[in-house]
């Protein structure tokens, strides 16, 4: 993408700004009453989980009859407070009053370490057409702004500079979203262009390509000796370490399974330049780093939609 003009820029900006998202009143605090009442609604919602996990089939109908909402559920406390579901509803005092369902809605940070800044995630109070419109947002720029990761290790002046130009291509990318407002668009940018992030995924993507073609090539390679292939041919230095390390040791320490995760699926009658780019996305969401809000959207997402708190997605996120 070529470098925008300031006016072009300003223009940008203004579109971006103008995006309307309602603002939640964080001033308003959820009561003790209203937080009982609807307490039973989400008890229901739980219930329901349980019961998908169980492979309990459930008719919507059938279930709203025999657990209509008005019905207070026995014990309902004890769905929820359990975190064996992976999330939970946001019912805390200290909450906004005027949160919606899916606003309230928060998915466990397992470990307390599942997410690079959980506390922040779960305060942002998007809505479902928001989040649907980051993860668009995100693999936009995680592909369009990828020239920026061959720079990730530059000093900070050229850094700073190189950095400027990614993000004014990042506005022009968020107008294109409605639901996405500046500020979640400037936080997104500033998780994607993390230097601890880029350097981590800077060529790691090609290196499992140039694997994933001699697994997949007419010799089908093993892992290892295709590994050995790339480490011995060296066309990306900055890896040349880690993959150095992986061969010193008779079994993997962790690259085979996060190559294994990162092209499940994609089999050798993929094209060549698709298999490049769904990998590229792959290493950008299962490596083991910190989750970063796209995967944290990505899971409320799924959630809401599983237990029928939101509706299903026609084209999913």
């Amino acid at each position: 993408m070529d470098d925008i003009p300031e006016e072009e820029f300003q223009a940008d900006d203004a579109r971006l700004r103008s995006h309307i998202v309602d603002e939640v009143d964080t001033d308003d605090r959820l009561d003790e009453e209203e937080a009982n009442r609807i307490s039973h609604k989400y008890a229901r919602y739980r219930l329901k989980a349980c019961m998908l996990l169980k492979g309990v089939p459930i008719d919507d109908a059938a279930f709203d009859s025999q657990y209509p909402p008005d019905l207070p559920l026995d014990n309902h406390r004890l769905y929820l407070e359990d975190e064996a579901l992976g999330w939970w509803f946001d019912l805390g005092t200290s909450s906004p009053a005027t949160l919606s369902d899916y606003q309230r809605l928060v998915p466990c940070n397992e470990g307390g370490v599942e997410y690079e800044s959980w506390s922040e995630y779960r305060e942002f109070y998007s809505t479902p057409e928001t989040d649907r419109d980051y993860l668009l947002y995100w693999e936009t720029i995680v592909k369009d702004l990828k020239w920026i990761e061959e720079h990730a290790l530059k000093g900070y002046m050229e850094w700073s500079e190189l950095r400027g130009k990614a993000w004014r291509q990042a506005v022009r990318i968020a107008t294109r979203f409605e639901n996405i407002p500046l500020s979640l668009a400037h936080y997104g940018f500033q998780e994607y262009t993390t230097s601890r992030y880029l350097a981590f995924v800077k060529d790691l993507d090609s290196v499992f390509f140039e694997i994933w073609k001699l697994v997949n090539g007419r010799d089908k390679m093993s892992f290892r000796d295709a590994m050995k292939q790339v480490y011995e041919e060296n066309p990306f230095p900055l890896r040349k370490r880690d993959l150095e390390h992986e061969l010193s040791h008779p079994v993997s320490l962790g690259l085979e399974e996060d190559f294994r995760r990162c092209t499940e699926g994609i089999s050798k009658e993929v094209p060549e330049w698709i298999a490049r780019m769904l990998i590229s996305q792959e290493v950008s969401f299962k490596c083991d780093l910190p989750r970063r809000y796209v995967q944290y959207a990505t899971k409320k997402l799924k959630i809401a939609e599983v237990i029928g708190l939101i509706p299903k997605a026609k084209i999913q996120a």
